[in-house]
This record gives structure tokens, C-alpha cells and sequence, in this order.
């Protein structure tokens, strides 16, 4: 049982940490690119949300009245936590160390792209679905989060510089 909890929080941290940092990343390069600030919003966010997360999913099973010892939830918080602000520091990477921001982007989206494409086809053996289907779906779906991030990026963009708004 502690297994499986420890791989619910991991794929769970794994695949919202790299959807959420990938997200606030091109969204934050649409509206305002700037290394620092892309940086930190990433670094902030996947503190602040990594344990809001935890709290949520413990409380979660509190509510349930689930049977599973303490620790086991425990555990998967441990998990969730680690693998979240993990996964957003490894998308950030490139963006520090690339001196292009453009190209660390586009390094840290191929990356997400690869993680996330692993773990889909792990997880789909294991839960002996068809591999392809499972990977178009949850790929096309990632793909629209990135659209919308950028999208929302850019009418922000364009909404502050018109109105001259200072941040």
C-alpha cells in the first residue's frame, strides 16, 4: 500500500508540476519575458502550490475516512512535494543556464515533452491501455494548456503596454 501512495504523489507531482511550470512559464514569456520573473513565479508557485496540494490531498483523505495508516499519506504528500518542486527546478535549468531565453524555453517544453511522453506509456502499460490513444489524448491536452498559457500570456501583454499599466 505505501508503494502505491508513494506513486500516486509522484505521478501526481510529475505530471501537474510539469503541466503547471510549463504553463506559467510560456505564459509569463508571453506577458513578460524576463528571466527573473519567469524564475521566480516558477520557483514561488510550485512552493506554494506543491503544499497546497499536499494539504488538500491530506485533508482529502481525512475526509474519506480512509483506513490507510497516517504515514501513508504521509508518504504520498513526501512524494508529491519532492517530485513537484523538483520537476520545476529541472524546467528551469535551461532557462538559467541557456543565455537565449528563447532557447531554454523551447529546451524546457522538449523536456517536459519527453518526461511526461515516458511516463504516459509506463503508465499505460501498467494499466494495460492502448499506448497510442492514451499518449494523443494526454499530449493534445498538454498542448492546449501551452496554447491557452500563451494566449492569456500575450492578452496581458497586450492589455498592460496599451493602457500603459505599471506593474
Amino acid at each position: 500500500m505505501i508503494e502505491k501512495l508513494n506513486m500516486q504523489g509522484l505521478y501526481f507531482g510529475l505530471t501537474e508540476g510539469s503541466i503547471t511550470t510549463i504553463g506559467i512559464i510560456i505564459g509569463m514569456y508571453a506577458s513578460l519575458p524576463i528571466k527573473l520573473a519567469i524564475v521566480g513565479s516558477v520557483l514561488t508557485a510550485s512552493v506554494s502550490d506543491s503544499f497546497g496540494d499536499s494539504i488538500g490531498m491530506y485533508y482529502s483523505e481525512q475526509a474519506r475516512n480512509s483506513n490507510s495508516k497516517k504515514t501513508n499519506i504521509l508518504n504520498t504528500i513526501l512524494g508529491l512535494i519532492l517530485s513537484k518542486v523538483g520537476i520545476s527546478v529541472f524546467y528551469l535549468l535551461p532557462i538559467i543556464l541557456i543565455n537565449k531565453l528563447e532557447y531554454g524555453i523551447l529546451v524546457s517544453i522538449i523536456l517536459s515533452f519527453i518526461i511526461l511522453t515516458k511516463s504516459f506509456i509506463y503508465l499505460s502499460k501498467k494499466n494495460k491501455k492502448n499506448t497510442k490513444k492514451f499518449l494523443i489524448k494526454n499530449l493534445f491536452l498538454i498542448c492546449i494548456v501551452m496554447a491557452c498559457s500563451f494566449i492569456i500570456g500575450n492578452i496581458l501583454n497586450k492589455l498592460f503596454n496599451k493602457n500603459k499599466i505599471l506593474i
